[in-house]
């Protein structure tokens, strides 16, 4: 995996990502209504898991507003 920071690449369906805290290794998905998300850091422990019962979890922002509430960069594609 390359080392630059803002490139992305896949893993096992996570997306992995070199970012200015470490590899972010990242996933999201939906089945019609529902909508999911998580990040997390490996070598640091720690992430985030989100679960919608709306469509609407990415374009309310409200994913957004939590992961950079969290001290965190928002990246979502």
């Amino acid at each position: 995996m390359s080392n630059e920071e803002g490139e992305v690449h896949r893993s096992l369906g996570f997306s992995v990502q070199q970012t200015e805290n470490g590899i972010r290794y990242y996933h999201s998905g939906n089945n019609g209504d529902f909508r999911a998300y998580c990040h997390f850091y490996k070598d640091k422990g720690y992430g985030i898991i989100m679960f919608g019962n709306s469509d609407n979890l990415f374009s309310s922002n409200l994913a957004q507003e939590i992961v950079e509430y969290l001290d965190d960069t928002w990246f979502h594609m």
